[in-house]
């Protein structure tokens, strides 16, 4: 290993490694790791977790060697610990779950799930009672959560892209969760959001349910159905007792496209600060939100819980239509309704702790 100040690093067979580069290797019966620096040493150690996770051994001749491209974004002390970068074929299904209509996940089992424009049964927020159990396809403009891989998402060209759209009696939608949580750290997503014609993008987080103790919910990226970002922090309790605190965060800055543009013509990223002392959100390395989480801990107690990433997108309806005098998509779309159809695309997410 070597850090920045050296210009190279020769390992045991000749190869010459760069600051980002990286191999794993067997070696005369042994298993060797070299790198050209500490964060690529770290990011090597957890590829190589990785692949015993999958395939439980190590075969004779193997090698895995790459780079660590984030490094020069990192703070010291940090390296990569979970992400995904989207290069595969299909949905890696070990690190995501994607959420079904009668089966809500493991995680987020009872709560409202009104970002998709509905909600869960037994709650309502402003909309129309649900009966989750017995519906595969919500009425009264409300939204069908159908999650067919290669129809509402897919992998392309190193993409994730989540769709929403038009169907018989409603719309579909996307959501998917993650399977790992963390507590504090860094994370970053590149993401070119759906925020067209009224389309509803989400990115954020939460604690796991666990028998009504509090959980946090992190929301980095919200647009109630404009061309914006909304970011917020919220503390649920028993599933329903339920805290906004955005008017009372330290900075909390609404994001809008610039003149002409709209935040659905080009990648952004989307960045998370988070230690025991505070909550930074940033939006192209712009701080958009902070908030001190250690002055006042009975307050702030949810949030140094662990929490999940999930990600989405919808039609807005109900609730999330307020942001558009409460319309309905159809209202907001008028003619276009027929063909809506908008895509949130991720190119990677990444998560880095101490």
């Amino acid at each position: 290993m070597k850090n920045a100040a050296l210009e190279n690093l020769t390992g045991i067979k000749g190869d010459v490694y760069g600051l980002s580069d990286y191999k794993i290797f067997l070696y005369e019966d042994n298993l060797y790791i070299e790198a050209g620096s500490d964060y690529a040493t770290a990011f090597a150690v957890n590829k190589f977790i990785t692949f015993l996770e999958k395939y439980k051994f190590i075969p004779a001749g193997f090698e895995l060697s790459g780079r660590y491209i984030g490094e020069k974004n990192l703070l010291d002390g940090y390296s990569y610990v979970w992400g995904d970068e989207f290069n595969a074929e299909k949905l890696n299904t070990d690190k995501w779950y994607v959420t079904e209509t009668t089966n809500p996940g493991p995680y987020y089992e009872r709560t409202s799930s009104y970002y998709l424009g509905s909600v869960l049964s037994g709650q309502k927020y402003g909309g129309p009672w649900i009966d989750v159990e017995n519906s595969s396809r919500w009425q009264d403009g409300t939204v069908s959560v159908i999650n067919e891989e290669g129809n509402n998402y897919y992998l392309e060209d190193g993409l994730l892209v989540m769709k929403t759209g038009k169907i018989d009696g409603g719309y579909y939608a996307t959501k998917i969760n993650a399977k790992k949580s963390f507590t504090y750290g860094i994370m970053t997503a590149r993401v070119k959001l759906a925020t067209k014609n009224g389309a509803c993008s989400t990115l954020w987080s939460r604690t796991v349910d666990d028998n009504g103790a509090s959980v946090n919910e992190f929301d980095y990226v919200e647009n109630f159905g404009a061309d914006q970002i909304i970011p917020n922090l919220h503390t649920w309790v028993n599933y329903t007792d339920h805290t906004n605190h955005g008017d009372t965060i330290d900075k909390r800055d609404t994001i809008t496209p610039a003149n002409g543009e709209s935040l659905s013509d080009s990648f952004h990223e989307i960045s998370l600060y988070w230690d025991a002392q505070k909550i930074v959100f940033y939006f192209d390395g712009v701080a958009y939100l902070e908030q001190d989480i250690a002055s006042d801990p009975e307050k702030w107690e949810a949030f140094h819980k662990s929490t999940y990433m999930i990600m989405g997108v919808s039609a807005p309806t109900d609730y999330y239509g307020t942001y558009n005098n409460g319309s309905t998509p159809g209202d907001i779309l008028g003619e276009l309704v027929g063909s809506f159809s908008e895509s949130f695309s991720m190119d990677y997410i990444r998560i880095f702790q101490k």
